[in-house]
């Protein structure tokens, strides 16, 4: 970290360009040197660095008045332009930048594995936020940030999206779309359980509320939207459908947890509930 040695406040930059954008200025980033790929914006990786170390005054605003302010630098990329951009490109930026590498639109990335358990976990109502202790299990209902790891014995659940490497250090992920990943979310017993946890709540706590509202309410809690109208005729036709292939009577569908846990599981499947547009 000293002032005459430039390549640390670049590659930590960089790296974290790297996870709030879905890939650095410098893409390879484990590699600055003649092996690695150039930046796509010299100057800017230049600017962020020198804004990184240097703390803020009157002369020269920065993110922070702190130097090495890994909040403020998150702060200042969160709340940049680029950051607000859509996923869908204009036609010049298609034309111009059709791979993406100059950042003319948002990149569709798909969440870590971590992400992915800890999002199933809060809209089940089930996220232990509770800090510090000692490692747990991957069944836990801690962050998955304590959830333990043994080279030997990788979490099925995580192991399916793509862990980093347990043998070396890994500044970017791979990621892969394997049908691994749509079995553990469909079939997996985590997954299932959390979803007959969120039925029952559903059941228990919604008992007067009409089944188009349960609907609306659950599209809300898991994707963060409405659902459209087709979206909600269909999922009624599904509880219908499933609740007379299963004998129950029209009136007990409000209080079945397993109709209503299919709910749930269908909407930890759906692509969007995985992805960041």
């Amino acid at each position: 970290v000293a002032p005459m040695n430039p390549l640390t406040p670049r590659v930590f930059v960089n790296r974290v360009w790297h996870h709030v954008f879905g890939r650095g200025i410098v893409a390879s980033v484990d590699t600055f040197g003649a092996m690695g790929d150039l930046p796509t914006h010299p100057e800017l990786l230049d600017h962020l660095a020198t804004a990184f170390v240097a703390p803020a005054s009157v002369d020269r605003p920065g993110p922070t008045p702190h130097p090495w302010s890994l909040k403020g630098l998150v702060r200042l990329l969160a709340t940049s332009r680029a950051f607000r951009l859509a996923v869908q490109p204009s036609e010049s930026a298609a034309r111009l930048d059709p791979a993406n590498a100059l950042f003319s639109h948002a990149r569709l990335r798909r969440l870590e594995g971590e992400a992915i358990r800890d999002s199933l976990l809060a809209t089940a109502g089930r996220l232990d936020r509770a800090t510090f202790g000692p490692p747990v299990g991957g069944d836990a209902a801690r962050r998955s940030i304590y959830a333990g790891v043994r080279r030997n014995a990788i979490d099925p659940f995580l192991g399916a999206f793509d862990p980093p490497s347990t043998l070396s250090t890994q500044g970017r992920r791979d990621e892969s779309h394997v049908p691994a990943q749509a079995l553990v979310l469909m079939n997996g017993g985590f997954v299932r359980g959390l979803a007959t946890k969120r039925a029952e709540r559903v059941v228990a706590e919604w008992a007067d509320v009409p089944a188009a509202d349960r609907i609306r309410r659950l599209f809300i809690e898991t994707l963060a939207r409405e659902p459209t109208a087709d979206e909600t005729a269909a999922t009624l036709a599904w509880l219908e459908a499933e609740a007379a292939a299963a004998s129950v009577p029209a009136a007990d569908i409000p209080g079945s947890v397993s109709l209503w846990a299919g709910v749930f599981h269908g909407l930890a499947n759906v692509e969007e509930f995985i992805h960041v547009d």
